[in-house]
């Protein structure tokens, strides 16, 4: 059985590069470089409680962005509690999509969520690409490390 692929009506498109531009980085990306993540990002539903993300699923293959709702992180070997929440327009996880490995955290849905999912491969080529991308990803990494110490 021949396998379709579906691409996104400009509405939708359009549509989801509005709504990414409302946040930073995306507010400050050449139109060409937003069109492309945008065109590359599918959206999940995820019900409050829900696991989004866990060291256990190994080497991260996308970059989640927060569409709507909030996001808690949490590290298992601390405590249950959030670490941290994540709010729209926010991505995770940089850290372990740039090295390529698993996620130390668990983020779970703290409300019900909707968030765009980015490929791995998508996510590198605007980092390639767009300056004010790779910009905010890697001081996005580096606030993270100084906040480890």
């Amino acid at each position: 059985m021949p396998q379709t692929s579906y691409s996104p009506s400009s509405t939708i498109l359009n549509a989801t590069v509005a709504n990414l531009r409302r946040h930073m980085p995306f507010d400050q990306m050449d139109v060409a470089h937003i069109q492309y993540l945008a065109a590359h990002l599918t959206l999940n539903y995820f019900a409050k409680g829900a696991t989004i993300l866990s060291p256990t699923h190994g080497a991260v293959a996308s970059v989640w962005i927060v569409e709507r709702g909030a996001v808690g992180g949490v590290s298992g070997y601390l405590t249950d509690d959030p670490l941290f929440t994540l709010h729209e327009g926010e991505m995770f996880p940089i850290g372990a999509a740039m090295s390529e490995r698993a996620s130390v955290c668990t983020y779970l849905a703290d409300t019900d969520t909707f968030c765009y999912v980015l490929p791995l491969a998508a996510f590198e080529h605007a980092m390639d690409v767009s300056r004010p991308f790779r910009h905010f990803a890697t001081r996005r990494l580096a606030h993270l490390l100084d906040q480890s110490r």
